[in-house]
């Protein structure tokens, strides 16, 4: 995947994702949802992920994902619900400590492997500032997954699952005892392939 270097800057980090939706394009009559790309430049960038907490009523318990959750009626847009659900999740405040850059394109949920009506709308921020972490009971864990290894192919894995007494095997990324797959991998494919433009 990586083409060349990335660059260091923070404004050259937004100049390649200048060109992300500014207003996406969502389904009517589905549930609508939001998660943060939470991403740090410079000689080491990296991404915040989490662990979601084990809950038998979450179809996604115990998965590494991006922080993010359902948009509230209450929610002035979808960078409000990535912005306030990470809050909640991971305790970090992206109106002090981040900058929103766009989006991507909107991915319909999966769970079991069904499709189900959600659809959830990647939401790009910069981090500019540090800040701490304090993980919400919705998570775990959060780690930062780096990005130069991670396009560099270093951590490729594989994830496989039984179902209907068939194995499943699925692209993954291992890191921190963890692996990335599934849609939080697909999204953040997406996201690199704009940063290596």
């Amino acid at each position: 995947m990586q083409r060349g270097p990335l660059p260091d800057s923070a404004d050259e980090w937004r100049g390649r994702l200048g060109g992300l939706h500014k207003h996406p394009e969502l389904p009517e009559d589905s549930k609508h949802a939001a998660v943060s790309i939470i991403l740090r430049s410079g000689p080491e960038p990296d991404v915040l992920l989490m662990v979601r907490a084990e809950d038998e009523r979450d179809p996604w318990s115990g998965q590494v994902a991006l922080p993010g959750g359902h948009r509230d009626p209450g929610d002035e847009s979808l960078i409000h619900t990535a912005s306030r659900e990470t809050l909640e999740e991971v305790g970090l405040d992206l109106d002090r400590h981040a900058d929103p850059l766009g989006f991507l394109d909107p991915l319909q949920a999966r769970t079991k492997g069904k499709m189900v009506a959600l659809w959830v709308t990647p939401v790009v921020f910069l981090q500019h500032s540090p800040a701490p972490l304090e993980l919400g009971p919705e998570a775990s864990h959060a780690f930062r997954l780096p990005i130069l290894p991670t396009l560099a192919g270093q951590l490729d894995a594989e994830y496989r699952i039984e179902r209907d007494k068939q194995v499943r095997r699925y692209p993954a990324w291992a890191w921190d005892d963890r692996l990335v797959w599934g849609m939080t991998r697909t999204i953040l494919d997406q996201c690199f392939a704009k940063l290596m433009r």
